[in-house]
């Protein structure tokens, strides 16, 4: 794939725990392997999960903010054309919240021309 037809956008841990809670659980064929394609490039392998110490709580995921790092992630035009549906329909919903506010400003701020 061309570098041009691709979006960059830096996430921190927490980012990447968030960003797959406001993908559509459902969808077209198409719009679930670009969902897949996303969470994909977003989740963590088990030796990120062990270099931050994470662990399932009650309280949810946990994890060493020490140890925590941002990653870049290359996004395709389609893949962000999602994500920014998907904030729109959380928009639309009223379902934005302090947690994933900052990652929702940052999808939007995404450049797809």
């Amino acid at each position: 794939m061309d570098k041009m037809d691709t979006v960059k956008i830096k996430l921190g841990l927490l980012d990447r725990l968030i960003l797959p809670t406001i993908l559509p659980k459902d969808g077209g064929l198409v719009q679930q392997v670009n969902t897949r394609g996303i969470i994909n490039k977003v989740e963590f392998t088990p030796e990120e999960a062990q270099e931050f110490e994470m662990k399932d709580t009650e309280k949810g995921v946990m994890f060493n903010p020490a140890k925590a790092r941002d990653i870049e992630v290359e996004l395709t035009k389609s893949e962000v054309v999602l994500l920014q549906k998907s904030v729109d329909q959380l928009d639309k919903d009223q379902r934005i919240n302090q947690e994933n506010l900052d990652l929702v400003l940052r999808i939007k701020q995404l450049n797809n021309d």
